[in-house]
Formats: structure tokens, sequence, C-alpha cells
């Protein structure tokens, strides 16, 4: 991992849009959070449009639309100190850099969920639009399944003749309407398709993980770098996820009754939590419990991987002591909520 200083050197290259991807990472990571940095990079931007505009040269496909996202992304940001917002805002801002920079080759590569590219970000308009909906802030209204495969399967036939573009301003016009609306304050959001709701700190936390394994999902297929989000980031998502699991033990059928569990995610952004096998009286705690059933330690990014569907639980690589066998329930039940 880079540190501030070596970040810093990079400014120029991003400016000109010549980072590789983990350098993008960790350049809008220091900008998040060093105002300085940000108005260094804001003059050096500036800079090398003018020199553009003196030495034409003919733009690569996308560049504008990236310039606007990477633009986008290092305003000074409206979440201040509420982290899922800002974890909300900063993974849809990579999202849109990365669909605005794909080729028309890229479209029609297959994503890991079986979805070309193409179809992936109109999967996340879908989605989007679905929990802009549940919001209170429809931006499709004219679509009104809410299963999300059906919902994702009708949405692709719609635009199928349409430039993925539209699709990507949908995406863009819901995510603006969502944070719209979790900027306003508290409360809950009923989670389309599934009957029940989250507070709005999950909600947003569980749309920002969805974006993130997305995002992967296009790297993965294009042959790129996968992006770890910041730590800061990594860690509401591991805590959300986390804390799901009475719920999602209870939605696989694999609850244990007045059994408990401590995970021990490690890694920068990890964390210690303890929680109860089933949905009972007992609630999820930060910090470990030496009473519990089965102490289990891994890392934090394969843990959050596991919960996206993503690495098998099988392929995991686990320490865990006390009664081993509620392994295999917590690691079956972790991805009970991730969709395509």
């Amino acid at each position: 991992m880079m540190d501030d200083t070596a970040t810093r050197e990079l400014l120029g290259a991003y400016a000109l849009d010549a980072c590789d991807d983990d350098e993008v990472g960790a350049v809008e990571a220091l900008l998040a959070r060093d105002p300085e940095a940000r108005r260094e990079a804001d003059e050096l931007r500036n800079a090398a449009a003018l020199l553009g505009a003196t030495h034409a040269v003919l733009p690569s496909p996308g560049l504008r639309d990236a310039l606007l996202s990477r633009a986008r992304r290092v305003r000074p940001t409206a979440a201040g100190g509420d982290p899922a917002l800002a974890l909300y805002e900063f993974q849809t801002d990579r999202f849109e850099a990365l669909v605005g920079g794909l080729q028309a080759e890229d479209l029609g590569v297959e994503t890991y969920n079986g979805l070309t590219i193409r179809e992936l970000v109109v999967h996340m308009a879908a989605m989007e639009s679905a929990f802009a909906a549940s919001a209170g802030v429809p931006t499709l209204p004219e679509l009104t399944t809410f299963d999300i495969e059906a919902r994702t399967r009708q949405l692709v036939e719609q635009m199928r003749d349409r430039p993925v573009s539209e699709a990507r301003d949908l995406w863009r016009h819901s995510v603006d309407a969502l944070r719209a609306w979790a900027a306003e304050g508290s409360g809950r959001l009923e989670l389309p398709g599934v009957g029940f709701s989250m507070s709005r700190h999950s909600a947003l936390a569980a749309r920002a993980f969805e974006t993130w394994t997305h995002d992967d999902d296009i790297r993965r297929a294009l042959g790129r770098p996968l992006v770890v989000p910041p730590p800061e980031h990594l860690h509401v998502m591991a805590e959300m996820s986390t804390r799901s699991l009475p719920l999602a033990l209870a939605f696989k059928g694999r609850t244990h009754e007045g059994k408990k569990a401590t995970l021990e995610l490690t890694g920068d952004g990890g964390g210690t939590w303890t929680v109860p096998l089933d949905i009972g009286v007992d609630r999820p705690v930060d910090g470990a419990d030496p009473a519990a059933d089965v102490h289990v330690r891994l890392d934090v990014v394969e843990w959050c991987r596991l919960a996206s569907e993503r690495l098998e639980p099988a392929a995991v690589v686990f320490e865990a002591s006390g009664d081993v066998t509620l392994v295999e329930d917590l690691f079956v039940a972790a991805p009970a909520f991730a969709t395509l």
C-alpha cells in the first residue's frame, strides 16, 4: 500500500488519466480525506485541459464521460460523517467511472453471473431504480416488477437496441435520487422483491456492496486488477454483512437456537463481532465473546467476497476453534441476500 507522499506524486498522472486502476484507487482515497491534495488535483486538471485546448488531439472513446465522472468523484462529499452514505457515494462514483471508460468491444464480454457487461449495466439500472422507487423517488415508474431477475430481464429487453449510455444514465439518475433520499435523514427502506425492510444505513451499505461486486465482475471479465475499497468503506460492508447473519441463517433454514459465533475479520477494514445463530432476544455485538460456541478468523476481503457470492465456502481460508461444525452454516448463510 502506497503512503500519502508516494500517492501525491501521482496527481499529475491522475490529471492526465494515466494511472492504472490501483493507482486511481489510492489517489481517490487521498483526495477524499485531503482538501489540499484535492485542490492540487483540480489545478493540475485545469492545466491539462488548457494544454489540450492548445494542442488538440482526437480524444479516445469515452474520455468525456470518464473526465466528467472523475470531476464528480473529487467534488467535496455531502456525506460528512455519514459512513454509509460516504461508502455509497464512493462506490457508485467509481462504478460510473469504470462504465464510462468501457469500449464498444467490451460490452459483449460475459461476466461471472452470465450477463454480458452491457446487460450487467442494465441490471444495475434495474436495481437502483427499484430501490429509488422503494424510497419514494421513482425514476422508472412504468416498470412495476420488483422481482430482481424478472425486472432485469424486462429492462434488458426494453433497452436491447438502445445505447448502453442510456442504461448508465438511468442508473445514475436513480443513484442521485437515492442519495437525495438518504441525505434527508434516517428511516427504513423496504427491499424490493424481498419482503422485509432495512435501516437506511444497512440499505446504503448493501447497495454499495453490490456496486463494488459488479465493479469487480467487470474488471474480472476484462482481465483487469480487482480493486479493494478503502479500509473505512470495507469496514462498513463487513459490519453490515456480519450483523445480518442471524436473519441470513433464518432465511437459509440453518439457525441454531441459543448458540452464538464470534467472527474475527482480519486486515485493514476488518473487525470482530459476536452474533447469535438464531433470531431471538440477543443481538449482534462488537467484540469477541469467550463464551461463543465457535470463534472463526478469516480475512475481511475474503469474507466480503464470500458474502457477495464471489467466493465458494469451500475456497475460504480460515481458522476456527470451538464447535467447528457451525462454520459450514455460517459460510452458507453469508451470501443469503446476494443477488445476481
